[in-house]
């Protein structure tokens, strides 16, 4: 029976530190998989948690950028408001006014219109009795035509 234990330490002594070796290679390569998926995993949360501070950084640009247009045009010394406020609205900045104006008070803008109207179609005889005050140095009483509703 000596011989079969001759025999399997012959064969299997130098077999067991070659397979505790590659055990513990195994065993490290192991570790290293491990180490390398926690990290790509923290990476992964690092950078959900950027991409939402991204967001909150561009919607709080987005909201100062929103309030920053609309105050800096009245503070700037040029006319950049009304220049803006066209702009905005898409419209020439005299037809924005008139809009603008047509918004905050409609029944003062519709006293604007009618006497605008008023105006244009008596516009010979109101630019004489301008000339006429001017002429004059003071007040003067005019005849205009205001034509029925409907003409």
């Amino acid at each position: 029976m000596h011989f079969l234990e001759d025999f399997v330490r012959i064969v299997a002594d130098p077999l067991i530190p070659t397979a505790a070796q590659q055990l513990e290679r195994q065993a490290s390569d192991l570790e290293r998989a491990g180490r390398n998926l926690s990290a790509h995993v923290a990476s992964a949360r690092e950078r959900d948690r950027q991409n939402w501070w991204l967001v909150v950084a561009f919607a709080v640009g987005l909201l100062a950028g929103a309030l920053v247009m609309l105050f800096l045009p009245r503070l700037l010394p040029f006319s950049a408001a009304p220049r803006v406020a066209s702009v905005v609205m898409g419209e020439r900045p005299w037809q924005a006014g008139m809009s603008l104006m047509a918004f905050g008070s409609p029944e003062a803008w519709q006293r604007v219109a009618s006497a605008d109207q008023l105006v244009e179609a008596n516009r010979e005889a109101v630019a004489a009795c301008w000339e006429a005050a001017r002429t004059a140095g003071e007040d003067q009483r005019c005849t205009i035509t205001v034509k029925a509703p409907g003409q």
